[in-house]
């Protein structure tokens, strides 16, 4: 069939690669080509699909530089050999933050799908052909366009904004909380009933590459008697931006607040919530340490994004080389 889409598979390992047994427990192993192989003929019959295997790692094994090169080799299919859009099936431990990388680098009509398992091919019921399957359905169809980068697992669709992983090994592990998925696949076929409004921000991917610093941006988590001597230590070891997981609406030890916001004055910070689930407030809490302090302060509110996609788009604005004004600028239009 001439007029077959043409899909980008690429496999980077985790546990849908998984299936070599080492000692107890598996290790990924399964390349592109394998994974095609047990997909359904009709399928393969229907879509033009191109394989690369990239990588057999852990997701958090992957690096910022790995997630430059894939982005690139994404581009190059879509411009130059006319691909209608792209799989990439990986570990599940990284998904949320590689899926809003890519959501905030490449801005292309054409949908580029993360998926991964939550069980191994080894185990009965395993989850990760099924995915693959429907991630391809869905990066195959016109409903995707448009809309970025998606994740699609346990026959939902997510955008990659707004995805997380909320358990460590169920098969609904992937959620929306914010919103809720925009879509579903049943019965082979592609529902997506939601599309976002607001303008999507993009920070093309040769924009990174100009600079040749890679940026260290780190995460911190405000707990009960954080250490002063931790917080200190983002300085020390010449960090260059910091997000910062408050608790609640964005809150951290009072005895804190002035260390942290002489960082701020330093190095871009970024204050998240711990929850993970919920905006950043503004001005509800006036207390030595509240959102309303720190805001004040130099903080920048990461607004609705959770403090991983926070720390992905602090590199990628930090790694472009922007100042903290202009950084601040990006999350209060686009996040807040």
């Amino acid at each position: 069939m001439a007029d077959r889409p043409k899909i980008l598979l690429l496999t980077l390992g985790g546990t849908i690669s998984s299936s070599m047994k080492i000692g107890e427990g598996v290790v990924p192993s399964l390349t592109a080509q394998d994974l095609i192989q047990k997909l359904p003929e009709k399928l393969l019959e229907e879509v033009n699909i191109k394989a690369i295997h990239f990588k057999a790692v852990p997701s958090l094994g992957l690096t910022f530089t790995d997630l430059i090169k894939i982005g690139n080799e994404i581009l190059f299919y879509f411009d130059n050999e006319g691909f209608d859009g792209a799989v990439i099936a990986q570990g599940t431990d990284a998904m949320e933050e590689t899926s809003f990388f890519f959501h905030s680098t490449i801005a292309r009509n054409q949908p580029i799908v993360v998926t991964g398992a939550m069980r191994n091919p080894t185990l009965l019921g395993s989850d990760g052909l099924m995915n693959l399957y429907h991630a391809i359905l869905v990066a195959s169809n016109e409903k995707a366009k448009g809309l970025g980068t998606l994740v699609v697992m346990n026959e939902r669709i997510h955008l990659a904004p707004f995805v997380q992983k909320l358990h460590s090994y169920a098969l609904d592990a992937f959620k929306s909380p914010l919103l809720g998925p925009i879509g579903f696949i049943s019965e082979d076929e592609v529902h997506i009933l939601l599309k976002p409004i607001n303008e999507r921000f993009v920070m093309p991917l040769e924009n990174l590459v100009k600079y040749s610093k890679e940026p260290k941006v780190a995460l911190h988590v405000a707990t009960l008697n954080d250490y002063e001597e931790l917080l200190k230590s983002y300085i020390q070891n010449n960090f260059d931006g910091l997000v910062i997981e408050g608790g609640g609406g964005g809150h951290i030890r009072p005895e804190l607040s002035d260390l942290v916001i002489n960082i701020a004055s330093r190095i871009p910070v970024v204050l998240c919530s711990r929850t993970r689930i919920g905006k950043i407030l503004k001005r509800t809490y006036s207390y030595k340490g509240g959102e309303i302090e720190l805001l004040r302060g130099g903080l920048i509110s990461g607004g609705y994004l959770n403090s991983l996609k926070a720390r992905v788009l602090l590199y990628i604005l930090i790694k472009s080389n922007m100042n903290k004004e202009e950084i601040k600028k990006i999350f209060e239009k686009y996040y807040n």
